[in-house]
């Protein structure tokens, strides 16, 4: 497994594993403005750019406590449906309600389906299968 990693900070990471044609995106605390996340939508785009389509998505949102920009995940949702997508995964924390409440409504608005996991494991099981 080689993982490139394009960008991490407090609030999020972007990488790409090439071999396994999958785009790994880790979010966390809480996006209260856009100032926070700056390359956020060109880190994205960035991994998608290093990927076929059919390419897995493997996103993890288990430290993420909320999002008052929404807007920004809708539009890398977007970009991610517009690359095409084969399987997609979502890990949560079920006690973060609000946080999952919130990615819920943000794939509802962009069309992106992932199959919710609260298993790491499980979830890259689903993936490699």
């Amino acid at each position: 497994m080689h993982v490139t990693h394009l960008a991490s900070n407090g609030f999020y990471s972007v990488s790409v594993d090439v071999s396994q044609k999958r785009l790994h995106i880790f979010l966390a605390g809480t996006w209260l403005n856009a100032n926070q996340v700056p390359n956020w939508l060109d880190d994205v785009r960035s991994g998608l750019r290093m990927l076929p389509a059919g390419f897995s998505v493997l996103a993890n949102s288990s430290k993420l406590n909320g999002i008052l920009r929404l807007d920004l995940i809708v539009h890398a949702q977007r970009l991610i449906l517009e690359a095409g997508p084969g399987k997609t995964a979502l890990i949560y924390d079920p006690k973060k309600i609000v946080a999952k409440s919130l990615l819920d409504a943000a794939a509802q608005d962009s069309g992106l389906a992932f199959k919710l996991f609260t298993d790491p494991l499980a979830a890259e099981e689903y993936l490699a299968s």
